[in-house]
């Protein structure tokens, strides 16, 4: 029995017509799965916080403070001891219980110990405060350098309203911050002991001494807790202060949100910032408003480029660069993702398209020989 003619030309031309259309099906998948494939992207982050907590890399110790900084005053927490060597010591503040007599005695004692040794009562919340004798005076001292080890978290926070003081938190720090005050300096300390203090009838707390140091040894070394470290640091008056080297800290991971006082989870951004795709600088980088909230995750090759304190923003200003798993914008339900996709980087990477160009042109071009090779053979 013959073939139906009118049923090939109709399988022949359904099957033409699938040949045209499942490539361009497949083409059609294949973009919906490449512009929902989200992949790990390089971005620079440049910001002002109020707040901003990260985690070291690296393999080496990274210097915290850039260069010795002025300050006008200074308080650390969680030390171990701090250390003086004091030409003249005068007992200030003292309680009311205490005569005048003693408190003479106590100064005396103090000076004659040619060390000062205050030691951190553990069970409780020692804190000693440097400051200028006088409250006037813009300067009180310099803060020389201040380091921490890989894998320590690091906390910078200027949640301190008008007073332009933030604090530094450290896990832990690889060696012990060194303080040159103008001398007379003052120092008020809360919950230390030492032998002189502890031999003090009634004993004192807070202790608050006017200081002379010794020209040979014009400095006070503290020595922190294997915990780490806080330091509350108050600049001088419209100083702009440097952290990290030049060459920048190593990170993995870091965040830019802080707590209320109702214990609410909010941003820390006090400005609006910007994010650029560091490797597709001609797509739209990403604009953040003030107190929007900003996350970036899974970080790799991650290096904050610039940190610092501006007292203009009362808040720090953080250029960071690297690779994100992770870039969010918003909280809760309502987050956004803004990391690139395959599709992304296939329509905006210059040599890939060159490349698609040059294949697109091979296969025209061979198609087209093709064709004339089959009408030369059909002539023939």
């Amino acid at each position: 029995m013959a073939a139906d003619p009118n049923n090939t030309a109709r399988k022949k031309a359904l099957l033409i017509l699938g040949w045209m259309v499942f490539p361009g099906f497949l083409a059609g998948a294949a973009a919906w799965v490449m512009s929902n494939w989200h992949i790990p992207t390089r971005i620079q982050a440049n910001l002002t916080v109020t707040r901003v907590a990260f985690t070291l890399g690296g393999m080496d110790a990274v210097p915290i403070l850039e260069r010795a900084t002025k300050f006008r005053s200074l308080t650390f927490e969680r030390f171990s001891q701090v250390a003086l060597s004091p030409k003249k010591v005068e007992v200030m503040g003292a309680a009311s219980s205490m005569r005048a007599n003693d408190r003479a005695n106590l100064a005396k004692s103090l000076q004659k110990s040619g060390e000062i040794i205050l030691l951190g009562e553990m069970n409780h919340r020692p804190v000693i405060t440097i400051e200028s004798v006088n409250e006037k005076a813009e300067s009180a001292g310099r803060l020389e350098s201040i380091s921490a080890m890989p894998d320590t978290d690091v906390i910078f926070d200027a949640n301190h309203g008008f007073s332009h003081s933030f604090t530094i938190k450290l896990e832990k720090s690889s060696a012990p911050p060194t303080i040159f005050p103008i001398i007379p300096f003052k120092l008020t300390a809360f919950n230390v002991s030492s032998k002189e203090l502890d031999a003090a009838q009634p004993k004192i707390n807070p202790i608050i001494l006017q200081v002379d140091l010794r020209e040979d040894n014009p400095l006070v070394k503290v020595e922190s807790e294997s915990g780490g470290l806080i330091v509350t640091f108050t600049p001088v008056k419209n100083v702009v202060v440097n952290f990290l080297q030049d060459s920048g800290a190593p990170i993995s991971q870091i965040n830019f949100s802080k707590q209320s006082k109702s214990g609410k989870t909010e941003s820390a951004l006090v400005s609006a910032g910007e994010v650029t795709y560091m490797d597709f600088p001609n797509i739209k980088s990403i604009v953040l408003d003030e107190h929007e909230f900003f996350s970036l995750e899974n970080l790799n090759n991650a290096t904050i480029k610039q940190l610092r304190y501006d007292p203009e923003k009362a808040g720090f200003v953080v250029r960071l660069e690297g690779e994100a798993g992770v870039i969010l914008t918003g909280s809760g339900s309502f987050t956004k993702d803004h990391r690139l996709t395959w599709f992304d980087r296939l329509w905006h990477d210059s040599r890939l398209i060159v490349i698609f160009s040059i294949m697109a042109w091979v296969c025209s071009a061979t198609l087209a020989a093709y064709k004339m090779y089959r009408e030369e053979k059909n002539r023939a």
